[in-house]
């Protein structure tokens, strides 16, 4: 009944199911389940925790009380009943998710960062996650790192235009630019300009590719047309004045301007 969105039904069932068993944790779990489909957390707390009660290591209870807690911002409690799952069923995908966004939604990025990590050893392919992953090592800076989540998910969506712009920026601003990551960056930034040429940014990552390569003539050039584009935004412009200061010294950009 739950699979098919009929929560009253399935509240019933389990009720009359109680009636002849009482001392069942999966039928207390399942009303519970019911009870927060139709947004009564109340009653669905009451079933949970006779359930916890019946059995304390009830995964399915842990889960369902640490998305409860998640969604009323109890984040602590919300990790401390996830974790007490994972101790004995440490490759639960769908838990290990929870986890992460409890310490996302907390505020502890370092700990959400590792969470996302194991994710990512779970189920390397998971988009959804590997977009979080990559925004985490970012905002930490550990922007190795964040290159070779980027990378991951540019092949599996070469098409998708700010994984495509971030990876690009990420290789021409890294120190030292090594020639490889020059030359993707560049290749990169020359496809994203093709299809995008009155995109300020995008002529502006096009300069800074450039520059990585040491093709600083051409990157003078790419940077006042982004110029032209960006005068509407004073944040961009004063960001491409300095990228020109530093190609005429024949300096590369370090500071990545990510979207």
């Amino acid at each position: 009944a739950l699979a098919q969105g009929q929560a009253r039904d399935a509240i019933e069932h389990f009720q009359t199911g109680l009636l002849e068993k009482p001392d069942s944790p999966e039928l207390q779990v399942g009303l519970g389940l019911a009870w927060l489909q139709l947004g009564n957390d109340a009653s669905a707390e009451r079933a949970l925790a006779i359930a916890l009660e019946l059995r304390p290591d009830d995964a399915a209870a842990h889960q369902a009380l640490g998305r409860l807690r998640i969604r009323q911002q109890g984040y602590g409690d919300a990790i401390e009943h996830l974790e007490r799952v994972l101790t004995t069923e440490p490759t639960h995908y769908p838990i290990n998710a929870d986890l992460a966004a409890a310490f996302e939604k907390q505020g502890s990025i370092h700990e959400a960062l590792e969470a996302r990590s194991q994710l990512a050893i779970l189920a390397p392919d998971q988009l959804p996650n590997l977009r979080s992953l990559a925004r985490l090592e970012i905002e930490l800076a550990n922007l190795s790192a964040a290159q070779a989540t980027l990378r991951r998910i540019h092949q599996q969506q070469p098409d998708d235009f700010s994984v495509a712009f971030n990876l690009a920026m990420l290789l021409a601003t890294s120190v030292p630019v090594s020639e490889p990551a020059a030359a993707e960056s560049l290749d990169l930034a020359q496809q994203l300009y093709r299809t995008h040429r009155h995109d300020a940014a995008c002529a502006d990552l096009l300069s800074i590719a450039y520059a990585a390569n040491g093709r600083f003539g051409d990157a003078t050039r790419s940077a006042l047309r982004a110029q032209e584009l960006a005068r509407a935004d004073a944040a961009l412009s004063a960001a491409i004045d300095d990228h020109l200061t530093r190609y005429a010294q024949e300096q590369l950009v370090t500071a990545p301007l990510l979207r």
